[in-house]
């Protein structure tokens, strides 16, 4: 029984991970002003939070791309730009 919920447990931590993941890559690519620099300040924090391993390789590796792309955009908000760099 303790195998199961471990298993059932990392799924959901695995799901969990990507949603946020998601929602910081949709927010940068297609949020303005307050809401890109929210997440902006939130991608680095995750990566933190998951710690030196393959997670946070991965999660580095699906937003900095798009944290790139914030911080060249003209058209994107000073605060945004700010918070990516």
């Amino acid at each position: 029984m303790p195998l199961l919920w471990v298993v059932k447990e990392l799924f959901c931590f695995v799901c969990r991970r990507m949603t946020i993941t998601d929602g910081i890559e949709r927010s940068l690519k297609k949020g303005r002003g307050s809401e890109q620099a929210a997440a902006a300040q939130l991608a680095p924090l995750l990566c933190v939070q998951l710690g030196a391993g393959d997670e946070a390789e991965e999660v580095c590796k699906l937003l900095a791309p798009v944290l790139s792309l914030v911080s060249h955009d003209t058209s994107a908000s000073y605060q945004a730009r700010a918070k990516v760099t």
